[in-house]
């Protein structure tokens, strides 16, 4: 397997096993593996016939700095150093996609674990501009076939209920009762649009697609958004607590928690992260 400029396809176990022997160099969690000697022997073989460590690259080392292709180093490198990160996760029937992103001054370096059902998974490492950044963004959005099924109205106001009434919620789509599901759009504030929402959920997930942000350690955006047989929607649960009341505790969720559903599509989740992605780039400027 040839890889292009900028870009690198190994196995989990490979490059797991190249950062382990790159002192200050971390992964994200979802590329984790768990490897005997052998398959570390393997690992170690395949990279050597790629091209990607040189012959002098031993197992019994613990620094691999000198004999690691730049490809792999120079990534390695930016996700090591940037402060600024960007992770996803997408999925659809039969497949996940993790993703995350380090963004340094003018380029950005991200490592993308795809696992399937019907092949091993495969980790990408890049190493590429800030301006590919949201064409990336944008092409791991699981695409969501909607042809065969009825076109249906869809309401474009924002469906907001409680904690509780979320819960309930829940146990009705499991229950497939839509009795309780009409009851709780009702609690919900009895718009005309509140219950075709709702109902909505009570179809099976065809596809989700979650969005973190973080400076250093802190959290600063997350967007989550499902699709469903109808399409797109934004979900977001809210807490009205107080500034400076302290961490957030399951009373408080109960009590004040709201679960915000926005009809969406495609094109309008391209709009969102592109605004996301303008952010990020303003606060990777400064960190």
């Amino acid at each position: 397997m040839t890889a292009a400029p900028g870009r690198v396809i190994v196995t989990p176990s490979e490059l797991v096993l190249i950062a382990d022997r790159l002192p200050g160099v971390s992964l994200p969690a979802f590329v984790s593996v768990d490897s005997t000697a052998d398959d570390r022997a393997v690992a170690l073989a395949r990279l050597r016939a790629r091209g990607l460590v040189s012959e002098a690259a031993d197992l019994d080392d613990t620094d691999w700095g000198n004999v690691v292709d730049l490809s792999v180093l120079a990534p390695l490198a930016v996700l090591r150093g940037a402060g600024v990160v960007v992770q996803t996760e997408a999925w659809s029937v039969g497949v996940r996609r993790c993703t995350a992103a380090s963004i340094r001054g003018a380029e950005y370096a991200a490592v993308t674990r795809t696992s399937t059902q019907a092949a091993d998974d495969e980790v990408v490492l890049e190493l590429a501009p800030i301006d590919r950044l949201w064409p990336a963004l944008i092409d791991s959005l699981p695409p969501v076939d909607l042809s065969g099924h009825a076109e249906q109205p869809r309401p474009r106001s924002r469906v907001s209920t409680g904690i509780v009434e979320a819960r309930a919620l829940i146990d009705a789509i499991r229950d497939g009762d839509a009795g309780v599901i009409a009851a709780v759009a009702s609690t919900a504030g009895g718009a005309p649009e509140t219950a075709p929402m709702l109902r909505a959920l009570a179809r099976p997930l065809r596809a989700g697609f979650r969005l973190l942000g973080y400076v250093g350690t802190d959290p600063f955006v997350q967007r989550d958004w499902l699709a469903t047989d109808s399409g797109w929607m934004h979900v977001q649960l809210t807490i009205d607590q107080p500034s400076g009341a302290g961490a957030i505790d399951a009373r408080a969720i109960v009590e004040t928690g709201k679960l915000m559903i926005d009809p969406t599509n495609p094109r309008e989740i391209g709009a969102d992260l592109l605004a996301i992605i303008a952010t990020v780039v303003r606060s990777a400027d400064v960190a």
